[in-house]
């Protein structure tokens, strides 16, 4: 009773310093948390069991849902925090990406939000910061080892290695719109680092 306790309390702790987090408000209507978009659902289907390259390019074209992706208005996998909104284009909603080898997130981060730590145990990530900032980054390389802090402004680019435990500050006083790109290799791609130290249920890891 008292671990229990005294974990619901650390966890509480950190849910409240953390500007993006997993547990937030009700979506907006029309949003659907990390999930499969249902009216996709049975293409995205069919193109993942599709071997053949040339023939899932086939039926996306057929299909009129074409290879670009609307990160404004995508009607799933969006975290919608305090700090800013996190959408992501993986193959639960993006039949153009299925087969490509990789996923992209777009995030709209508010002044002094902050990407709470958490690395990518399958997928290598290259973050752009396109406007606001700058952001500040810190990153552990091995458990236990020094971490490196990068400054990041407009222009500039980040290299997150795999398994690296990262996380990200905005130092500005502007609205921050960054683009990450990741390797894409199969089964969850992102574990939320305070989450997984004390050992509790992911609400919403990202499907790819």
């Amino acid at each position: 009773m008292l671990k229990r306790t005294v974990t619901s309390l650390i966890a509480t702790s950190i849910s409240s310093v953390l500007a993006v987090d997993i547990q937030t408000a009700p979506p907006p209507d029309g949003i659907v948390p990390f999930g499969i978009n249902s009216e996709l659902a049975p293409l995205i289907q069919d193109l993942v069991t599709t071997p053949i390259q040339a023939v899932r390019y086939q039926k996306i074209v057929e299909s009129g849902n074409g290879f670009t992706f609307d990160f404004i208005n995508s009607p799933v996998n969006l975290f919608n925090g305090k700090g800013g909104t996190f959408t992501l284009a993986d193959d639960s909603d993006y039949p153009g990406g299925i087969g490509s080898g990789m996923a992209s997130v777009v995030l709209v981060l508010a002044p002094c939000a902050m990407i709470q730590p958490h690395y990518q145990p399958r997928a290598n990530e290259i973050g752009y910061l396109i406007s606001g900032g700058p952001m500040r980054w810190a990153t552990q390389f091995e458990a236990g080892g020094p971490l490196d802090y990068e400054f990041l402004q407009v222009g500039q680019a980040l290299m997150l290695p795999k398994g690296s435990m990262h996380y990200g500050l905005v130092l500005g006083c502007d609205p921050t719109l960054v683009l990450a790109a990741f390797e894409y290799c199969g089964g969850p791609w992102i574990q939320l680092g305070p989450l997984r130290l004390l050992g509790l249920r992911r609400r919403g890891h990202c499907r790819l």
